[in-house]
């Protein structure tokens, strides 16, 4: 009871104490660039807000409508008609599975790959109920004339990992255990 009064007490003058600060306080010392920025889209923000005649419900309405429907148009361009990323192949949403190279950070174990997404699922459950991170990645792959096949591939993945140092006994175990051949690859989203 004495805690959950002393809490409470603090939280009161915490309270008081940021409803006495000007609307306007900002601690300058030690801001980083991010915070600058997001100080600086801040008041951005509020002089837009400002200039918005509230008394016109409308507007506001039409402000929103006209900024959700800029969203579709610009994602059209981005994806194919079924919403894969013109640009890496994935299904929007998933993460962005590829090759290892020097810049990957966040690795996977790519176990198995699958033409129908139910199969995935199945293999992927399988995988959890044995102890392992799974998901799936769906991705078409990215033809010369830079369009996406038809064909998509469901790969199941284990992880994230972030050393491949960590990956060695977790592959050499699911390619016993499940008789496949795994292998490592880079994620991102």
């Amino acid at each position: 009871m004495i805690l959950l009064a002393a809490g409470g007490l603090l939280l009161g003058l915490f309270y008081f104490d940021y409803r006495d600060l000007e609307e306007n306080y900002v601690s300058t010392g030690g801001l980083t660039s991010v915070e600058t920025n997001l100080l600086e889209m801040r008041d951005s923000l509020k002089e837009r807000m400002d200039a918005i005649d509230y008394s016109d419900n409308s507007t506001i309405s039409q402000i929103a409508s006209d900024r959700l429907s800029e969203i579709p148009s610009k994602m059209r361009e981005l994806a194919d008609s079924e919403n894969y990323s013109l640009d890496s192949g994935t299904l929007f949403g998933e993460p962005v599975m590829s090759a290892v190279n020097e810049q990957t950070q966040v690795f996977a174990i790519r176990v198995k790959a699958f033409d129908l997404l139910e199969n995935a699922r199945l293999f992927r459950e399988t995988l959890r109920d044995n102890g392992h991170d799974a998901f799936i990645s769906s991705a078409k792959e990215i033809l010369d004339d830079n369009t996406l096949s038809e064909v998509v591939d469901h790969g199941v993945y284990v992880g994230p990992f972030l050393k491949v140092a960590d990956i060695d006994e977790v592959l050499e175990s699911i390619n016993i255990q499940f008789g496949v051949e795994s292998s490592v690859v880079g994620m991102s989203q």
